[in-house]
């Protein structure tokens, strides 16, 4: 075959792939038929896909699925395929990145919708064709394309014309990890990001207040206050800096992990070419995902009984609400060989849509699968099942309904054609891929954040010094007012009328007499207050010095609390100078308390 043909082959191998989405939606809503489906897909795509349809219809379910592009084609291209060495057919496998969006209506009610980053992959297949001859699709013997109509000469296969055309054999949407995880990452990204820059003018406005506050003399509590926020700026805007770049590294770290892995749906073939070298993992993958598509969506063990060498009734039974199933990913984990029997262990990842009459709930099933084959199946196909066709007669066969040729009543053996599974091990049920990555991202911005938010605090404990000094200051100054007695300290019949509170300052009224007044400056005198001035009968002003040490010994035995003394040592560095004013008049005492900045 020329390199002209092979190309315009592989070409309309990707139109075929274009325009398959908008048909795959169309039939799913009712308005393409199952016959029109025959002409695009391959007979087990066709009954895999009619099966599912018949689930969704049975739970009176309607899908609608739109796929859109989403960036750059990926495609897996097997080229041309050498008829003397792998069979029949030219191969390929296309993979896009889409954005699906999907809405499943219970009658006229909309239950579920879901607008998705995801990977389109498509699985197409086409006969080789040479001028106006071709290649048997179940043989590879070459004759005219009409001649086939009759029945191929070698093998007795019937077939129609559009046979040999381009036919979808797969297609299955993978959430598209990587992209939702990197969209993910750098919108956590993007938040840090704003919080910085907020955090930041916050920083500078609280600079702002304070040489506002400072200018109009208020060097007291409200001071402190708007520097907490400039202080909060300077202490964490470089870990938060910081932590943003370790993301970025652990991130890309990551980021190409998750694109080697996911990059490719299908790993570890080499594992089985190493034993059967003509092995075609795309044959393999689309026939499987065929099978295990027909498991989840049939009503019935015994439609899907040819496929393995065990019962099926108990799989069958645990899947009868899943109204979707694909194959996402295909990891071979070992092939061997005993006589004419070969054996290969696969681990997939099916991505399931389960419905429980209410809801529809989206996840992933991993499964451990080992299938059997024979050398039979390797000489007569390496790649996808166009058809099952009779081996007496060549007329169709439909191995969903029994097997059995619909002609001469000839019964299929699968295990002359496809894989047999002969072992089903669910390792993990009801996962969520992206979910349990979204996790890991969450406790990576945990932990960076905390170990550098730890590490600047420890390096400079200024703010938080400043923050706990600022949340005790009322303690502090309750402290700094017991240091001077009050004068029904000096005489308990001195009756207080009133009180009031202030940041710096504190009044009391007392029903009291110029005498009392005299008496508790000399009260006041003994325990270490200084005159200062005093008017007969009107008023009395003393000071008394604070001193930083008094104050430390005066909390320790207030409290007991050594957190509390070692704030006051750390901010209080200088004595400060309490002043008490007392004023008579009309028989009522007003003393007045207040001190200057510590």
């Amino acid at each position: 075959m020329d390199n002209t043909n092979n190309q315009e082959i592989v070409s309309d191998i990707k139109k075929k792939e274009t325009h398959f989405w908008g048909f795959w939606n169309k039939f799913f809503r009712g308005e393409e038929t199952e016959e029109s489906l025959a002409d695009r897909v391959t007979q087990p795509f066709w009954q895999s896909t009619q099966i599912s349809k018949k689930r969704l219809d049975q739970k009176g379910l309607l899908l609608d699925v739109n796929i859109y592009e989403d960036g750059m084609l990926r495609m897996v291209d097997t080229g041309v395929v050498d008829a003397q060495t792998d069979g029949s057919n030219i191969v390929q496998s296309n993979s896009r990145d889409v954005i699906a969006e999907r809405k499943i209506y219970r009658g006229e009610k909309l239950i579920y919708k879901q607008k998705n980053k995801e990977i389109s992959h498509v699985h197409l297949l086409k006969s080789k064709v040479i001028g106006d001859s071709a290649e048997c699709p179940n043989c590879g013997h070459l004759g005219k394309i009409a001649a086939f109509i009759d029945g191929c000469d070698y093998c007795g296969a019937k077939y129609v014309v559009n046979d040999f055309e381009t036919k979808v054999s797969g297609f299955s949407l993978e959430e598209n990890t990587y992209k939702k995880s990197r969209s993910t990452f750098f919108k956590g990204l993007l938040a840090l990001g704003i919080i910085t820059v907020l955090i930041v003018a916050l920083g500078i406005f609280s600079f702002i207040v304070l040489i506002s506050l400072l200018q109009a003399g208020n060097n007291g509590k409200e001071a402190i206050a708007s520097l907490l926020p400039g202080l909060f700026a300077i202490t964490y805007v470089p870990a938060l800096l910081k932590s943003l770049m370790l993301m970025l590294f652990l991130f890309a770290i990551l980021g190409v992990f998750l694109y080697l892995f996911y990059q490719k749906n299908i790993l570890g073939e080499e594992k089985v070419k190493a034993v059967i070298p003509n092995f075609s993992a795309y044959d393999f993958y689309q026939n499987l995902e065929y099978k295990l598509r027909s498991i989840h969506m049939a009503d019935d063990a015994h439609k899907v009984s040819s496929f393995a060498t065990f019962d099926l009734g108990n799989l069958v039974a645990n899947y009868k609400n899943v109204v979707d199933c694909s194959m996402t990913r295909l990891v071979f984990q070992s092939a061997g060989k005993n006589g004419s029997q070969y054996e290969i262990e696969a681990v997939v990842t099916l991505r399931l849509f389960w419905y429980d009459g209410k809801r529809i709930k989206n996840c992933y099933e991993k499964v451990k699968c080992r299938l059997s084959g024979t050398d039979a199946i390797l000489k007569n196909n390496y790649f996808a099942i166009q058809e099952y066709k009779c081996p007496d007669c060549g007329g169709n066969i439909n191995i969903l309904d029994g097997g059995n040729c619909e002609y001469c009543k000839t019964k299929l053996d699968y295990s002359k054609i496809g894989w047999m599974l002969s072992d089903y091990q669910i390792i993990k049920k009801n996962s969520n891929i992206y979910r349990n990555i979204k996790v890991v991202m969450i406790l990576l911005y945990i932990a960076v954040l905390v170990f550098q938010f730890g590490a600047a605090t420890k390096k400079d404990g200024t703010f938080n010094q400043l923050f706990q000094f600022n949340q005790h200051t009322d303690e502090i100054m309750d402290i700094v007012f017991h240091m001077v007695p009050l004068p029904e300290q000096m005489e308990p019949s001195l009756k207080q009328i009133s009180y009031t509170d202030q940041y710096r300052k504190r009044l009391y009224l007392y029903d009291a007499s110029w005498e009392n007044c005299t008496d508790y400056r000399d009260y006041l005198l003994q325990h270490g207050c200084k005159l200062v001035s005093e008017e007969e009968e009107s008023s009395i002003i003393l000071n008394k010095i604070i001193t930083a040490e008094d104050l430390e010994q005066q909390a320790l035995k207030e409290t007991k609390s050594d957190a509390l003394t070692d704030l006051i040592r750390t901010y209080v560095e200088e004595d400060g100078v309490m002043q008490i004013e007392i004023r008579f008049a009309e028989g009522e005492t007003q003393i007045i308390f207040s001190v200057d900045e510590l």
